[in-house]
């Protein structure tokens, strides 16, 4: 099946380029190629897409002026799926990946990178509701160990070293990027009522639940 990536402004789509966990092809090393995995409470049936994508925001007002199609794909019957990852489009690459962390060291500044999290699941050309990667269901009641696995695709090699965030959360970062897409996985390591700390870092061969949340009506 051919994979296409598509910016919809409005009603208009406008074509960009081609389109059991989550997996790397093809080794700890490489750029993740191909995202692949199993929605754990999967009970869905019919025709189910799974999109990767962002809400867009072109203008000041913060509201959602059109939906960037990254990567998309169909689910299985037993909520298996396995998306071939292109690169992002040019509009969404930043330098310093829009961070704003005065506590982070980059190798390289020229070097653009940008993060993907949201991950949404489309009936009848109709958004049910979204999958994420992660230990267990979103709760409040957080514990050491718990992770949560998202994307971020990089120019070049790059490493990312520091701490970002304050108050109540702070992350420790240790990025080493490769060229392409990197699987981040940031995990609590200590959690108190007054403060929550994780830890960031790059693991291309990461296996990890993914678990799906509808949206309400």
């Amino acid at each position: 099946m051919k994979k296409i990536s598509f910016l919809v402004i409005s009603t208009l789509v406008f074509f960009i380029q081609d389109c059991k966990d989550s997996t790397t092809e093809p080794s700890t090393n490489s750029a993740l190629i191909v995202l692949r995995g199993i929605i754990e409470n999967y009970t869905l049936s019919g025709r189910i897409s799974l999109r990767m994508e962002l809400d867009y925001r072109l203008t000041s007002s913060g509201k959602v002026d059109s939906i960037i199609v990254l990567d998309s794909t169909q689910v299985q019957p037993d909520g298996s799926f396995s998306m071939l990852l292109n690169n992002p489009p040019d509009i969404l690459l930043k330098q310093h990946n829009g961070l704003g962390c005065a506590g982070l060291i980059f190798s390289n500044d020229s070097i653009r990178t940008y993060s993907q999290s949201l991950f949404r699941l489309y009936e009848a050309n109709q958004a049910i509701g979204s999958i994420y990667c992660s230990e267990k269901p979103y709760t409040n009641n957080y514990y050491v160990g718990e992770y949560f696995m998202y994307l971020m695709f990089s120019e070049d090699e790059l490493s990312v070293t520091g701490n970002c965030g304050g108050g109540y959360h702070n992350d420790r970062m240790n990025l080493n990027l490769v060229k392409g897409w990197n699987v981040i996985v940031q995990r609590i390591t200590e959690y108190t009522d007054t403060s929550l700390t994780t830890e960031s870092v790059v693991d291309n061969s990461f296996k990890g639940n993914w678990i799906y949340q509808a949206y309400s009506n």
